[in-house]
């Protein structure tokens, strides 16, 4: 009786520990997912706010409806952090050519609403830069704790796989110099 008592007491603190251990990876996970939302929310500001750029920029002189229209179609695919990646990397690129044009504009470069847009699109590169930190921050310690000693097992149980870190292209910059766009 007492030997049953012993093993049923064993068997109990393992599947409690079992439960703990699913329930952090679950915690973790979660964690991931809303930093991806905070990273979408700010990209979707920054492409909200370039078609202001664009108008302003229409007022002197002429601008390509693709970058419109291409900002519609970054839009629609903002919610997968695969591709959101390939996607930033295009409108940083699409954003960075077009600040090269604007500065063939020196009234434009003074005017109140200009300054005010460019000021917010500066925030809102904070704001993701700030986003893409707290981002990586949950994927590192979820990808951390899902490879530990016997988390991995649970976690290879449950289907839990690492998750793709969201890196910044720093290539970009000397890439829009090279860029045309005929505005």
């Amino acid at each position: 009786m007492q030997y049953e008592l012993i093993g049923l007491g064993i068997i109990v603190f393992f599947a409690l520990y079992v439960i703990l251990i699913h329930n952090n990876i679950v915690r973790l996970e979660k964690a991931v997912k809303e930093s991806w939302a905070g990273i979408q929310v700010q990209l979707e500001k920054k492409i909200d706010l370039i078609p202001n750029l664009v108008k302003i920029l229409k007022s002197y002189g002429e601008y390509e409806s693709n970058l419109l229209q291409k900002i519609t179609e970054i839009r629609e695919n903002v919610s997968n952090p695969s591709q959101a990646k390939k996607i930033e990397n295009e409108l940083e690129k699409d954003l960075n050519a077009l600040k090269v044009k604007i500065e063939a504009y020196p009234d434009l470069k003074a005017s109140s609403i200009y300054l005010d847009t460019q000021r917010q699109l500066n925030e809102i590169e904070s704001d993701i830069a700030a986003a893409r930190r707290i981002y990586n921050m949950s994927v590192k310690k979820f990808n951390q704790y899902i490879k530990y000693f016997p988390n991995v097992i649970i976690a290879n149980i449950e289907g839990k796989k690492e998750k793709d870190f969201f890196m910044e292209n720093r290539d970009l910059t000397n890439e829009a110099k090279n860029v045309k766009m005929d505005l």
